[in-house]
């Protein structure tokens, strides 16, 4: 392992030790950490030794298994990429760029010419029916023409109005304490 994980609850265990046991204590457990050999403690330190070494055996399995997990990830992706067919990867001998169904490998060039396309299209589009009757495209966004309502339907629209707004004054008095 290049590391050694100590957690600071670890400080419980060797508190009753002296400076010195603990430098041995340390030492022991970045040897044991790098290289895996056991030491020989003499001292107080070696009745907390099974602590640490539980401590390091532990992390390393953990580091183990994270790495274990990265390289079946890394395998994983490169088969994916192995089985992609002709139809969905190709190179054009003129440039040499890669085309692709896949969003992941399209390029940003790629896409600004195809936004750049879209765009000229629009304007195409645009410009057809500029000169045409106000049908199709251009009538639908236009707002419909409403005739204005008589003055007779304005008022009457109006009290229907205040004759509401009067209803719900009085509800609304009738339930609050």
């Amino acid at each position: 392992m290049k590391y050694l994980k100590v957690f600071t609850d670890f400080a419980i265990a060797i508190e009753p030790l002296n400076d010195a046991e603990r430098g041995r204590l340390f030492s022991a457990m970045l040897t044991y950490a790098e290289e895996s050999t056991e030491p020989e403690l003499r001292g107080n330190e070696r009745y907390v030794w099974g602590v640490a070494k539980v401590q390091i055996d532990r992390e390393r399995d953990a580091y183990g298994r994270k790495v274990e997990g990265a390289d079946s990830a890394r395998k994983t992706l490169s088969e994916k990429n192995k089985q992609k067919t002709a139809s969905e990867i190709s190179l054009i001998p003129s440039d040499n760029r890669l085309i692709s169904d896949d969003p992941a490998l399209i390029s940003e060039q790629d896409k600004e010419k195809e936004k750049e396309k879209k765009d000229k299209e629009k304007e195409k589009d645009r410009r057809s029916c500029a000169g045409a009757p106000a049908e199709g495209a251009r009538a639908a966004s236009r707002p419909e023409k409403r005739e204005l309502p008589t003055e007779e339907e304005s008022e009457a629209m109006a009290n229907r109005f205040f004759e509401f707004a009067r209803k719900f004054a009085v509800q609304g008095t009738r339930n609050t304490p």
